[in-house]
C-alpha cells in the first residue's frame, strides 16, 4: 500500500520566542520514510528542529520559535510503493514593542496635549490608554487613534487636573507591553 498523510498538517500559529509542533498521520506498508521541508529545503534536527515519527504521527518541534521560521513546512511520507505530501504554514505572533519612546509634556489650560508613540507586533493589536492606573474612554475632549503602528492620544482644552502619569498599554494574543510620560498642566 503506497505511502499516504491520512491526516494533514495544519496551519500553526505561535507567538515569539516559544515552541511550535506540527504534525500529521500517515499510513503505508513500511518501511515508511518521513523527510520535513521548510520553504522546499530539508530540516534536519539539532538545536533548532526536533524530528519523531512513532505510531504512524510524524512530528516536527521548532524550538525557540523567531521571524525566520516563519514559512511554509511540508512532511513526506514515502515508502517503495509512492509518496504523500502535506504542506501547511508556520505564522510567527510577535509581541508588541514600543519602538519610540513617548515625551512628557507641559501644557497651558485650555490648551491641546498630545501623546505619540509606534508599537511594532503581530495584529491583532490592542491598544488601551491609561491616567494614573485609570483607563481613559474617549470623549468630546479625549481621543484616542491608532494608524500606521502610531498610537496618539489627543487631549484638548486641559486643565489642572488633567496632570498625571500617562500610560500607553499595547497587548495582543503574544504578550503585553507598555510606556508612560507624564503631563503636567501649568496654571496662568
Amino acid at each position: 500500500m503506497p505511502a499516504s498523510i491520512t491526516r494533514k498538517l495544519k496551519k500553526t500559529e505561535c507567538a515569539f520566542g516559544s515552541s511550535a509542533s506540527m504534525e500529521c498521520k500517515v499510513s503505508g506498508t513500511a518501511p515508511l520514510v518521513v523527510t520535513w521541508y521548510k520553504d522546499g529545503d530539508d530540516v534536519h534536527d539539532g538545536d533548532k528542529y526536533h524530528t519523531s515519527f512513532v505510531d504512524n504521527i510524524a512530528t516536527l518541534i521548532i524550538q525557540y520559535v523567531e521571524s525566520s521560521d516563519k514559512g511554509n513546512f511540508t512532511c513526506k511520507a514515502s515508502n517503495s510503493s509512492g509518496s504523500d505530501t502535506s504542506t501547511a504554514s508556520l505564522a510567527i505572533l510577535e509581541p508588541p514593542t514600543f519602538a519610540r519612546p513617548m515625551t512628557s509634556l507641559e501644557a497651558l489650560p485650555k490648551s491641546l496635549a498630545q501623546f505619540e508613540t509606534v508599537v511594532h507586533g503581530s495584529e491583532p493589536l490592542t491598544i488601551k490608554w491609561y491616567k494614573d492606573e485609570q483607563e481613559i474612554k474617549p470623549s468630546r475632549t479625549i481621543r484616542d487613534i491608532f494608524e500606521n503602528s502610531k498610537a496618539i492620544l489627543v487631549l484638548e482644552r486641559v486643565d489642572p487636573s488633567a496632570s498625571g502619569c500617562y500610560r500607553c498599554k499595547a497587548s495582543n494574543p503574544a504578550g503585553t507591553d507598555s510606556i508612560t510620560a507624564n503631563l503636567l498642566v501649568k496654571g496662568v
